[in-house]
């Protein structure tokens, strides 16, 4: 991550979150607790290496309650000051703009690429491991990504129970959902495919 990327999510993130400025004045002995910084990079290399939280300790010098709490709040004050730019679905005109963009490769129609990865439960309880195990023989999640060219994230599914493979993922997917009952893309998309002409946007 650049520096000014992160001074940047740094400087919006404590300036809205009451937790992560605590600790800032001394308390009764005169001790200050954790800075803001130690808050912010623990969040962050919790969330970027998966390290366990109590693992940052040497690190950061924080404790696994700290850090995890510090993670939660981090994670809710980015959804809330970046999610109304960032965590959208494409506008008509920015999908416009991808579909010309990747008709130039020579992909007519097509407004995003799609990939579907899986990653091990580990922890998955008893209850919920028989609809999760697929091929792989152990409880799997699938998470759905549909990014453009820049590759900007426009959508994400992750976490739901029962999709432990890509054919099941479909069947929870809200995107998929809201292409079927017509309410995605909002626009038409023109294009001609083996001498056929087609409207609906495709994703490969």
């Amino acid at each position: 991550m650049s520096r000014p990327l992160f001074y940047r999510i740094f400087s919006h993130v404590v300036m809205h979150n009451q937790f992560l400025r605590r600790g800032l004045k001394p308390d009764c002995t005169g001790k200050s607790g954790a800075s803001l910084l130690q808050k912010v990079v623990a969040s962050l290399r919790y969330l970027a290496y998966g390290f366990p939280a109590d693992s940052l300790d040497e690190y950061v010098r924080l404790g696994k309650t700290t850090t995890l709490q510090s993670m939660k709040q981090f994670c809710w004050s980015v959804a809330q000051q970046f999610g109304p730019r960032y965590l959208r679905a494409p506008t008509a005109t920015e999908l416009n703009e991808i579909a010309s963009s990747l008709e130039k490769l020579g992909f007519p129609g097509c407004i995003g690429c799609l990939d579907c990865v899986g990653w091990d439960w580990e922890q998955c309880p008893k209850a919920f491991q028989g609809i999760n195990v697929g091929k792989e023989r152990k409880p799997t999640l699938r998470m759905e990504v549909i990014c453009d060219m820049d590759l900007r994230i426009w959508h994400l599914c992750f976490g739901f129970l029962g999709s432990m493979n890509d054919i099941n993922i479909l069947s929870v997917s809200p995107h998929f959902a809201n292409i079927l009952n017509g309410s995605y893309p909002p626009i038409d998309i023109q294009y001609v495919i083996l001498m056929e002409r087609c409207s609906l946007g495709v994703t490969i």
